[in-house]
Parts: structure tokens; C-alpha cells; sequence
């Protein structure tokens, strides 16, 4: 934005100064018969002045507009978001200030500059000394265009570069024609006895909707719901720290959340509906985390404990690698439970159908 601002400004001058170059004859002329230097400059700095202001208020115009269209667009997320993205009197103070500013300093050299010429060689030869600089602050701001152009060129290439990076980057997830909800059952007020029954019922709603292929449960999505953290016990893995455990992020999903997500199995099994709360304790693990924790074995069939209890949780299969929280972020060890055997009050429920996106988030 201020690159932008920066360039249009020294437009400006540079126009200034084309103009000051046609009317020199005609301050020559106005300085020979009298005139002041200074009230010359005064008035071609209101005329800058004026230029700066109508350029600021064309400027509020068009952003009132552009807020006008941004605050009709409601983006497909799983909570309501409200922008305040009013024009107050904060922002009308820095528009104006900044217009007056801009006028102020990319106005003055060109005044000054327009005001001092050689009176008589001016008038007797017009304009063709002035015309014959090869160098020269109008010269000098041309090349100073160029090479903001040129800046702005290349950091909006970079930018589209990366957008389409972006687009192709490997998540490790399917994007595609899914719908996301969310609710909070704890301040939604169910009893938390009653939260896991609740989970049941609405994901098998969700499944049982038309247009709807699969749906899922979990306590985190990757990118709007980052994973949660906890400490672990791992024989076998020394912890970073003595008498800590290692720090590995997890997830709480339900039997169908590896398939709807697309997320590939590599060894071992997802999780069934036989694992519930009075079954043995279980977590899927990703390749992140068996290769750093188990190198060169499968994890499947090794058992970890979280740090402070005596309870153990089998390993009985290995998934790809996600990202979780950004797109450049490294891959990091992540462990998955069944939500049955680690209930949670967060409700995230995610579907996929033919349909588009809106649609299903809309059912």
C-alpha cells in the first residue's frame, strides 16, 4: 500500500513538473512584472494541495464502496466472524492528513522548481533551454517510477507465486467438497455424560442427510482447529528433558474421520466402533511420529502412557502426515484417539457430497 501510495505521488510531481515546465514563460513573465516568488509558490502549492485532497475523498469513495462488497461476502466457516469495518473519524483524520502531507512534500519541489527560472532567457528563448536538460528532477523521478514499478511488479509476480504454491501444496487432506460445523456441547449446556451420545446422534444425522457421502466427528481440523498438546511417556525414546515427557500434538476423531478427511492408513488399522470407553486404550499414529519415536520398526503393536498416569495406550496403526497449522510448517509427530475413549466438548463435524461446500454447511 505505501509502495502504491509512494508511486502515485511521485506521478504526481513528475506531472507537476511537466506542468511547471509549460508555464515557465508565463512565471517568468509574472516574476519580471512584479510578482513575489513566494506568493507563486503559495499558489501552486494550493493548487497541489487541492489535487491531494480531491485524489483522498476519491480515495474514501472507492474504499466505502470496496467495504460495501467485502461485508456482503460471508466466508464458509464454522463460526460467525463480524469485521468492524467502518470508515470513523480515525480514519478520516489519517486520509486527510496524509492526503496534506502527500501534497505537501511531492508538490514543493515542483513549485520550487517552477519559480526559479532565468527571467530573461526564459523569455527571450521560451522553453527550449529547459527542454534541451537531459538530467534533471523530472528525469530523476521518471527513473524513480521505473523502479518502483518494477519493485511492485515483482512482489505481485512473487505473490501469485505463492498463491499458487499455495493451491498445490501437499496438506496431506482432501479439501474438496466438504462442509464444516461447529459446536461447543459444553456451552451448548450438555451434561457431559450425555456429550458422547450427542456426538453419535448428530454425526449419524449428518450421515443420513441427502447429497451427504461421508461425515465425521473430531475434536480438532487442521488450519481452523489446531491439534491440542500433551505430554507422553515413550520406552524406549528418551524424553528431550529429564523427567518430562515428549510433547506431541493430538487429535480426538471418530472411526470415519481417516476416510472422510482422505487421509491414507500406511500400516495398521483405523479406528471401529469397537473402541469405546471400556475397551483397551488405543491411538493411530503419523509417520512423523513413528519414525521419530520408533526409527526403523512399525510402531503397530507398541504401547506409550500419558505422562503422570499409569494408564497404557496400544498403537495399532500409522497414517500420512498432515499439516496442522500452516502451510510452511515442518512435519511434526501427532497422535490420534478414538473420541469415544477421550471425550471432548468441542464438536467438529466435517461432510462430504457432490454438492457444493455452501450447500452442505447450509444442511
Amino acid at each position: 500500500g505505501g509502495l502504491v501510495l509512494l508511486l502515485a505521488c511521485t506521478n504526481l510531481s513528475s506531472f507537476l513538473l511537466a506542468r511547471g515546465t509549460e508555464r515557465e514563460k508565463e512565471i517568468a513573465l509574472r516574476l519580471a512584472i512584479g510578482a513575489q516568488r513566494g506568493a507563486l509558490v503559495r499558489q501552486l502549492l494550493t493548487e497541489t494541495m487541492l489535487l491531494a485532497l480531491l485524489g483522498g475523498a476519491s480515495g474514501l469513495v472507492a474504499a466505502r464502496w470496496l467495504l460495501s462488497l467485502l461485508t456482503r461476502y460471508q466466508p464458509p466457516l464454522p463460526v460467525p466472524i463480524t469485521l468492524d469495518l467502518g470508515l470513523d473519524v480515525t480514519v478520516l483524520l489519517f486520509t486527510f492528513g496524509i492526503s496534506c502531507l502527500a501534497g505537501l512534500l511531492f508538490g514543493l519541489a515542483p513549485a520550487l522548481r517552477s519559480t526559479s527560472p532565468d527571467v530573461a532567457p526564459t523569455l527571450k528563448e521560451g522553453m527550449a533551454a529547459t527542454r534541451n536538460r537531459r538530467f534533471g528532477l523530472q528525469n530523476g523521478l521518471v527513473a524513480f517510477q521505473m523502479a518502483l514499478s518494477v519493485v511492485l511488479l515483482m512482489g505481485g509476480g512473487l505473490f501469485v507465486r505463492s498463491l499458487a504454491a499455495a493451491r498445490n501444496a501437499d496438506l496431506g487432506f482432501s479439501t474438496r467438497n466438504a462442509g464444516i460445523a461447529w459446536v461447543d456441547l459444553s456451552i451448548s449446556g450438555v451434561p457431559a455424560a450425555e456429550q458422547l451420545a450427542m456426538r453419535d446422534e448428530l454425526t449419524r444425522r449428518a450421515r443420513a442427510l441427502p447429497g451427504i457421502d461421508k461425515a465425521t466427528s473430531a475434536s480438532h481440523i487442521p488450519f481452523l482447529f489446531p491439534a491440542s498438546g500433551g505430554f507422553y511417556s515413550i520406552p524406549g525414546a528418551d524424553p528431550p528433558v529429564r523427567g518430562t515427557g515428549h510433547n506431541v500434538q493430538r487429535e480426538e476423531v471418530d472411526p470415519e474421520f481417516f476416510a472422510t478427511m482422505g487421509i491414507p492408513v500406511l500400516t495398521g488399522r483405523s479406528f471401529t466402533n469397537d473402541d469405546r470407553p471400556n475397551t483397551r486404550a488405543v491411538a493411530v499414529v503419523n509417520e512423523t511420529a513413528a519414525k521419530r519415536f520408533w526409527p526403523g520398526e512399525s510402531p503397530v503393536g507398541r504401547q506409550f502412557s500419558p505422562l503422570g498416569t499409569e494408564s497404557t495406550v496400544h498403537i495399532v496403526g500409522v497414517v500420512k502426515d498432515t499439516k496442522v497449522e500452516r502451510l510452511r510448517e515442518p512435519a511434526k509427530p501427532l497422535f490420534y484417539f478414538p473420541i469415544a475413549q477421550s471425550p471432548d466438548p468441542d464438536l467438529v463435524l466435517v461432510a462430504r457430497g457432490p454438492t457444493a461446500p455452501e450447500e452442505i454447511t447450509v444442511m
